[in-house]
């Protein structure tokens, strides 16, 4: 009910601010998001501290929807820890690969953002940055990693629809990638 009351207060105020609809509502997946990864954060952040040294078999990879409350921090290997993150908004330049053809996996979607990001310099209000994906053969890594993992069919709606925010994890092992977690709002 909060979340609706912000969102019908921020569409009275479109005229008076001067941004459309859709930029205001982009500000509050925005907000939301940047709530959601803190909340994860600490979370994750509570876990590590009171992991125990028996390993867990790990998760190629996690995309859930933002609202749903799970955590895979259970699955995270004694001497694996976060090594990178960013978010991002899935605009209309991430829907299509370079030689303009549409594309229609989360995977996909996803390893064009940061493409876009780093190799093309193309990025939408939101986006922030990430080392690890500046590497090509890490998008290729971070492609299988999401295609082998698992989607809800609401989050992948989300990613092939465009205009979701992301919120993509790096876990392993000093500058290996082993998983992703990707929040998709």
């Amino acid at each position: 009910m909060q979340r609706i009351l912000i969102l019908g207060t921020a569409l009275l105020m479109t005229t008076a601010c001067g941004k459309s609809e859709g930029e205001i509502r982009a500000e509050e997946r925005l907000k939301y998001a940047e709530e959601r990864l803190a909340e994860e954060k600490a979370r994750n952040d509570s876990l590590a501290n009171s992991t125990d040294e028996a390993e867990t078999k790990p998760e190629a990879e996690v995309v859930r929807d933002a609202p749903v409350r799970e955590t895979s921090a259970s699955t995270v290997r004694a001497n694996e820890r976060r090594i990178g993150s960013y978010r991002a908004f899935i605009g209309r330049d991430d829907l299509y690969n370079s030689s303009g053809k549409r594309l229609d996996q989360p995977w996909q979607i996803l390893r064009q953002d940061r493409a876009n990001f780093h190799r093309f310099g193309v990025s939408q209000r939101g986006d922030t940055s990430d080392e690890f994906f500046a590497s090509g053969r890490n998008r290729e890594i971070m492609e299988r990693l999401v295609r082998s993992g698992s989607i809800s069919p609401v989050a992948k709606n989300r990613l092939v629809r465009g205009g979701a925010v992301v919120f993509v994890e790096i876990y392993g092992e000093g500058d290996t990638g082993n998983r992703v977690v990707v929040t998709v709002d």
